[in-house]
């Protein structure tokens, strides 16, 4: 992410419902991040909407991660 934004990243509590939680509740995987383009005090809110030049960062972060993984692997 640090690629793409000068913002410093901080970790939130995340209050909504996400896919996360299935994951750690099976013991599949039990440390899981979420991540995505947009404010989390507008995530899953009436009216959410997220800025264009956020969706092209997320693409890239989301593109690149799977690049490193899988070359990992």
């Amino acid at each position: 992410m640090r690629k793409f934004t000068k913002k410093k990243l901080i970790p939130i509590f995340f209050p909504a419902g996400a896919d996360a939680s299935h994951y750690r509740n099976s013991g599949y995987c039990t440390s899981t991040i979420l991540f995505g383009p947009g404010l989390a005090t507008i995530s899953h809110a009436v009216n959410e909407y997220i800025e264009i030049q956020d969706y092209i960062k997320a693409i890239k972060v989301f593109t690149l991660f799977a690049y490193s993984f899988l070359k990992k692997n």
